[in-house]
């Protein structure tokens, strides 16, 4: 059994693909996505097409996670949560971001 020990929810799932577009190039993931086409590819990118990548890597199940470092943590934890919840067979666990500087609920 392979287990995917750090997968983040596809960018679709908790931003505006046009917002992901304008961050994706300046953030830390522009070591991943240098070209346009990558960025496009990347916030088009669906949890079916997740799933799709974990078969044909052989990936069986795998954890989840969210960033704090890349758009609204809060949303990502969301979008985690319910990808984790939708496909338990999939997905073992999540875990999530926190802000320890922010006022959150």
């Amino acid at each position: 059994m392979i287990i995917d020990f750090r997968m983040t929810a596809p960018v679709s799932t908790y931003m505006d693909p046009e917002e992901a577009k304008k961050m994706l190039p300046n953030c830390y993931m522009r070591g991943y996505v240098g070209k346009y086409e990558e960025v496009e590819m990347m916030t088009a990118l669906t949890v079916d097409h997740l799933l799709e990548s974990m078969e044909s890597a052989g990936v069986d199940k795998a954890v989840l996670q969210s960033e704090r470092a890349f758009g609204d943590h809060s949303k990502q934890n969301n979008a985690v949560y319910e990808i984790v919840k939708s496909h338990p067979d999939k997905f073992v666990a999540g875990y999530f971001a926190v802000n320890p500087q922010a006022d959150e609920d």
